[in-house]
């Protein structure tokens, strides 16, 4: 059987778990956060990949799933994002509380290991929602007509 018939993109010696037809939830509180707004493209590209990761590890793990998934860049940049815009897109998630990095890898590291990350909720302390004025503002997107 070749590696597209088995439930799971082979990566790095391992399974990427997908399943046909998921999709990844944003929170409107995380969309409408300072903390979000504040980010850069590129950031946000990282984050929905890793929002999906989690979200397929949690899915194939089930209760045993500790919410800690490793990540390299070079799997990060198959997203088409270069080396070092990669790794400000891991900096600026990890510094507006989107991320955290649980263990630090890379070949400095103790050892060849790669970065363990963790999605946070820590983003709700840097600055919170937006005004209410830009609120009303984002809320009225796309309900033009009605």
């Amino acid at each position: 059987m070749s590696d597209r018939g088995k439930k799971g993109k082979r990566k790095g010696g391992y399974l990427r778990p997908y399943v046909q037809g998921s999709w990844v939830a944003v929170e409107d509180d995380m969309l409408l956060s300072i903390a979000f707004s504040s980010i850069k493209p590129s950031s946000v590209v990282l984050l929905i990949q890793m929002l999906r990761i989690d979200k397929m590890l949690a899915y194939k793990h089930g209760d045993s799933y500790t919410s800690k998934f490793n990540l390299t860049y070079s799997e990060a940049e198959t997203l088409g994002l270069a080396r070092g815009t990669t790794k400000r897109a891991f900096d600026d998630l990890e510094k507006w509380g989107f991320i955290r990095k649980v263990v630090k890898g890379g070949l400095k590291s103790s050892g060849n290991v790669s970065s363990v990350y963790q999605i946070v909720d820590d983003w709700r302390l840097r600055g919170g929602l937006q005004s209410l004025k830009e609120l009303e503002k984002l809320k009225r997107c796309g309900k033009q007509g009605l």
